[in-house]
């Protein structure tokens, strides 16, 4: 596989397994399919949103130190898919903090 290919892979399901465990119980919901889009992703505030943005983070930034101290896989010696996940979790994160931190600051307005 090459290996552009499979890093951007990695990062578009790191993005997305990030969102999924953040909003678990908003996506399990189906409320977003048939009914209206809510930009906190189920939770009551933006504060909320960002304060599980941050657990979900530091559990990931655990869950990827000690995925580093393990190293690479045996049957694969390059790092495109650990180190894909982990761009696609922070990419998700930064939006994330972004748009939610600013409606915050847009509703105290």
């Amino acid at each position: 596989m090459y290996q552009l290919f499979q890093f951007l892979s990695s990062a578009v399901v790191g993005a997305m397994v990030y969102l999924i465990i953040v909003a678990f119980d908003y996506w399990k919901r189906l409320a977003w399919v048939f009914g209206h889009w809510d930009p906190n992703l189920g939770h009551e505030t933006e504060e909320k949103l960002i304060s599980q943005a941050h657990l979900m983070a530091f559990a990931a930034a655990v869950f990827w130190a000690i995925w580093a101290f393990d190293g690479p896989a045996a049957y694969r010696r390059s790092w495109q898919v650990e180190v894909g996940l982990a761009v696609g979790m922070l990419i998700a994160y930064v939006v994330l903090l972004t748009k939610a931190s600013s409606r915050a600051a847009a509703k105290q307005r």
